[in-house]
């Protein structure tokens, strides 16, 4: 295996390892240029923005652990809200029930 290495690349430039054949090169440049051609289409993208541009969903989401992910809404406190305004118009009426069967039946 020593001697194989040996002929591709001379003695005084073993330390630099083995060199790079043509395919691995021409993986390795496609590699490059497609991450190059995004990285230049996003900026593109960024200039080309509308600073005046607004969705809810901007409002509506947060970045949490680098993704963007809804917010949580506070339903559990409207949810509560509700129930104790509902549960005080009960009262109510359960109370003016008891004030009309206590009026009739105290003749």
């Amino acid at each position: 295996m020593s001697l194989l290495l040996s002929l591709f690349q001379p003695d005084s430039r073993q330390q630099l390892g083995l060199l790079e054949k043509k395919k691995d090169y021409r993986i390795r440049a496609k590699n490059y240029n497609e991450k190059k051609d995004t990285l230049k289409k996003l900026r593109k993208q960024a200039l080309e923005k509308n600073p005046d541009e607004f969705y809810f969903h901007m409002i509506n989401s947060e970045m949490r652990d680098g993704v963007h992910k809804e917010k949580v809404k506070k339903e559990v406190m409207t949810n509560k809200t509700y129930a104790n305004s509902r549960l005080e118009v009960v009262e109510k009426s359960i109370s003016s029930l008891w004030e009309l069967i206590k009026n009739k039946f105290t003749i």
